[in-house]
């Protein structure tokens, strides 16, 4: 069934959405409104093409083509589930506010499914001196031999962090989105969160006015997560104690 759905202005100006062709980026929006409220659909060109171009002559290559472009750009990712592939688009819950919402498929790894990774390997720059190149799996090696590891996903949940910046600053400078990845690899395998936890914390953080401006990467995402985690189920309970006072003082960030 499909769905009522919201499109933003600064979509049209998004640099993922100006790399797609026109009819990439119509059948992106179509996509939108035949997924259920997690923003998943069933890979299915055949199925995508029905729905979106009911009365036109594109052909399952065509569509295919479209839907490579999209995945390409990391605006969906697609995982199998239950023995079925699916796809779903990154960023959704920031994208779409839906007060209740009805799940019709399995959903990626966190969830109730098992995804598929498809893990990339890149070198990492031998002189880089950025501020992911202190990685964990530096240590006790030359940096030269270091590979950044990480899959299709990960690069997904970077490429959303920021999209999701540049929301609020257009001028956010271009960072090394293969470095961030990585780091979000090393928080899945290393830290156990989900992708799910990962792009939550960072949209609650993101909008939060402190520390908006302070998590920037997914590098300090992961080395602040026990205080922005803490903060954020407070931020949630009743302020003030059991006399009743209020509590004003509040260091967050060492």
């Amino acid at each position: 069934m499909a769905r009522i759905r919201t499109i933003k202005p600064e979509f049209w100006t998004s640099e993922q959405i100006v790399e797609l062709s026109v009819s990439a980026r119509l059948l992106f929006v179509g996509v939108w409104t035949f997924s259920d409220d997690a923003g998943i659909h069933p890979a299915s060109c055949k199925r995508l093409n029905m729905e979106v171009f009911p009365s036109d002559n594109f052909t399952v290559e065509q569509i295919g083509k479209w839907i490579d472009e999209i995945l390409a750009q990391g605006l969906m990712i697609q995982y199998e589930a239950q023995g079925k592939s699916y796809w779903q688009v990154t960023g959704w819950e920031f994208h779409q506010k839906i007060d209740k919402k009805t799940f019709r498929h399995p959903q990626p790894s966190g969830m109730n499914s098992t995804t598929t990774r498809r893990a990339l390997v890149e070198p990492s720059p031998p002189e880089s001196k950025g501020e992911e190149s202190k990685g964990e799996e530096s240590k006790g090696r030359n940096s030269s031999c270091r590979a950044l590891r990480f899959d299709e996903a990960d690069l997904a949940t970077a490429t959303w962090i920021l999209d999701r910046l540049r929301i609020a600053n257009p001028g956010h400078k271009q960072p090394n989105l293969k470095a961030w990845a990585n780091t979000i690899r090393l928080i899945r395998e290393q830290d156990k969160r989900t992708d799910a936890e990962i792009r939550e914390l960072f949209q609650w953080a993101h909008e939060d006015e402190f520390w908006g401006a302070n998590i920037l990467c997914p590098k300090t995402l992961r080395k602040q997560w026990d205080k922005l985690a803490m903060r954020r189920k407070s931020d949630n309970q009743p302020k003030g104690g059991k006399d009743g006072t209020v509590v004003v003082g509040d260091s967050r960030f060492s």
